[in-house]
């Protein structure tokens, strides 16, 4: 954490057109109980066994991958999308964990 010293703004909270959920901090990262858990869709979201559902750190019922308002007063989990450019590459040619294509740039690391 010393390396990493900024962050986006809980009010960072875009709607992401395909899915009009909210995307930024608003999109959540999945702590469970892995015998609640049916299967995962995503690393960001998963499907529950009957009468289990995921919660905020309120104990709120999350519906989907996004909890909106973003909430940071018990738990905030750091997750630094882009570091330094030698990780951004690595990012690159690695890819994502959910999806079949790779949506990374190396030219995208400036934006």
């Amino acid at each position: 954490m010393e390396r990493f010293t900024r962050r986006a703004s809980v009010d960072d909270t875009p709607i992401i057109k395909e899915t009009g959920l909210y995307g930024g901090t608003a999109h959540i990262s999945t702590i469970a109980n892995p015998r609640r858990i049916y299967y995962f869709c995503s690393p960001h979201y998963a499907i529950y066994n009957i009468d289990d559902f995921a919660i905020n750190e309120n104990g709120v019922k999350v519906a989907a991958y996004s909890n909106y308002p973003p909430t940071i007063e018990k738990i905030v989990m750091n997750h630094y999308r882009v570091k330094s450019r030698e990780e951004y590459g690595g990012k690159v040619k690695r890819g994502t964990a959910d999806l079949t294509r790779n949506i990374y740039k190396a030219e995208s690391f400036s934006h």
